[in-house]
């Protein structure tokens, strides 16, 4: 870590205020990143060469000559990250077995005072929380250098992931580090798929991610990912290839999808303590950048309270814990119940439709709600257009940024969603008989449509 700091100055101002000196066993190293801060300070790039004439001054020759020991390998943030846990750590607890052999020594005589004793006990304690607190705590002044180094460096386009539709891109700017977003419908409209088609956009960018799955085997999920990337359904393909002997083209596709960085984990009943535990250790093996629940009301608590609104209360907590202890995103799958299916032909989903639980709409970050109107037999919408393979994504909480409206287009048989095709324009559309003639209105300019009457009476009820 030192050599990383020290071969790559831009990592050392990445982390410079989760770095104690104090804390590291050996004054050498102590030396070496009191050197560094000091060059930082001055606004001189602590290199190699500079920290070594820096320490030389100082008359500090075991600080240069630690300086040959250390590698030039750099570190990626989350290992940086891990290695500072552990040496504060290590620090604390060291200083809490000296505290305990100095308690001792001063406890021996029945006879002497304890003041001395609790003052150390004390000192120790509060030594620990003001460590501790000081990856949680941070003035503004911190913040905002950090927030000008990422902007300064370029890592500011690294704070938040693309999303797979450029609308949707537009709208929410990306999927943002540390935010849990929660996508809902009711069962056959399409959440799974939402969450793959995610998946599969940024496993194509070589972005790491887990996917973790309640419903759905290992197999059927690495199917599902071939087939968005062939456009066609793989798993009748494969069939056929067994039933005809005929396995080319699909070990060629096989082969195609072999390096994508995807870890897929089957749910079998685990608690969720012990499946966060699993998706842990994977993140720290393969730096996964996006973890996929699916879907939240069939994860086991991981205690046996009755009341089924906390328990899917706990299992938020857990998940939105696992989203700001890791700085990642993580989206998770819910049901809807049946209320949208009792209003008729305005089945439009909202917030209190979803499942068993209010603490879903509470803990999260972002709610999006999928809405297909050919799932209830509507084959038109009210401008008339067809609703064949037509969702609509609605943004019905967001805590960072607004709600929006998003239409998707579903790609059969692939069963991945897709921006709505661009509208053809004839030539009619532009051909002018007369200059007081104007032209005819295109597809874009209806773009704001307005609230059916059969909505009316739910924005009444939410208001």
């Amino acid at each position: 870590m030192l050599g990383s700091f020290i071969y790559h100055h831009e990592t050392y101002s990445a982390h410079a205020h989760h770095v104690n000196p104090n804390c590291f066993s050996k004054n050498t190293h102590q030396n070496l990143l009191y050197g560094i801060r000091e060059l930082v300070e001055e606004n001189v790039v602590p290199d190699v060469f500079t920290l070594k004439h820096h320490l030389t001054q100082q008359h500090d020759m075991d600080s240069t000559a630690c300086l040959t020991d250390l590698p030039e390998t750099k570190l990626n943030d989350a290992q940086i990250k891990k290695y500072l846990h552990c040496i504060t750590n290590e620090y604390v607890r060291v200083q809490m077995l000296r505290a305990v052999l100095d308690v001792s020594a001063l406890c021996e005589n029945e006879l002497t005072d304890l003041k001395p004793a609790l003052t150390v006990m004390d000192h120790t304690v509060q030594l620990a929380e003001n460590i501790h607190s000081h990856y949680v705590c941070s003035p503004l002044s911190e913040v905002l250098q950090q927030v000008k180094h990422d902007i300064t460096s370029g890592l500011a386009h690294q704070a938040s992931l693309p999303w797979f539709s450029r609308p949707l891109q537009s709208q929410l700017h990306g999927l943002e580090n540390g935010e849990l977003t929660v996508v809902a419908s009711r069962p056959g409209i399409g959440k799974t798929a939402f969450a793959l088609t995610q998946v599969y956009h940024l496993i194509r960018q070589g972005i790491p991610v887990i996917y973790v799955s309640t419903e759905h085997t290992r197999a059927q999920l690495a199917f599902r990912l071939l087939s968005m990337h062939s456009n066609t359904s793989v798993y009748e393909r494969y069939k056929v290839a067994v039933a005809e002997n005929n396995q080319a083209e699909l070990r060629q596709l096989i082969d195609e999808a072999a390096h994508w960085p995807v870890d897929l984990i089957e749910d079998s009943g685990m608690r969720i303590q012990k499946l966060i535990r699993i998706c842990l250790q994977r993140q720290a093996i393969t730096q996964a950048r996006f973890i996929v629940f699916d879907t939240i009301q069939q994860l086991r608590p991981g205690t046996r309270d009755a009341i089924r609104d906390l328990q899917l209360g706990e299992i938020m907590m857990q998940l939105k814990r696992l989203a700001k202890s890791l700085n990642i995103p993580v989206l998770a799958l819910s049901q809807l119940n049946r209320s949208p299916e009792k209003r008729g032909v305005s089945a439009y989903p909202i917030l209190s439709d979803l499942r068993e639980s209010g603490y879903i709409e509470t803990i999260a970050d972002k709610v999006m709600l999928l809405y297909r109107a050919e799932y209830y037999g509507i084959t038109e919408d009210e401008e008339g257009q067809s609703t064949c393979d037509v969702a609509d994504l609605i943004v019905a909480k967001n805590r960072n940024g607004k709600m929006c409206n998003v239409r998707l287009h579903l790609s059969r048989p692939a069963l991945r969603f897709d921006d709505m095709p661009e509208p053809s324009f004839s030539l009619a559309d532009y051909v002018v008989d007369s200059p007081q003639q104007t032209l005819k209105e295109t597809p874009y300019e209806t773009y704001d449509r307005d609230i059916p009457q059969s909505r009316w009476n739910e924005l009444n009820d939410e208001h």
